[in-house]
């Protein structure tokens, strides 16, 4: 089961890739999406603990938001 969870982790990264030229077109100099990205596959490898990977998310959703900041817990 931890092998298919990582699997499908590290396709949800290649996935979202895909989609990141036309973000980086529109957006050239925001790259927190590619960090997330980087951050879930690290995680997935085992390279990146649930806080960094937690992190990255709070700035997608803070981006998303159309604000800057992010919550410390």
């Amino acid at each position: 089961k931890e092998r298919r969870n990582r699997l499908g982790h590290l396709l949800a990264c290649d996935y979202a890739e895909h989609a990141l030229p036309r973000f980086e077109k529109k957006y050239p100099m925001d790259s927190r999406p590619r960090q997330a990205i980087e951050s879930a596959r690290q995680y997935a490898n085992g390279k990146a603990t649930v806080a960094e990977l937690k992190w990255q998310t709070q700035r997608l959703q803070a981006m998303l938001e159309g604000t800057t900041e992010t919550r410390e817990e």
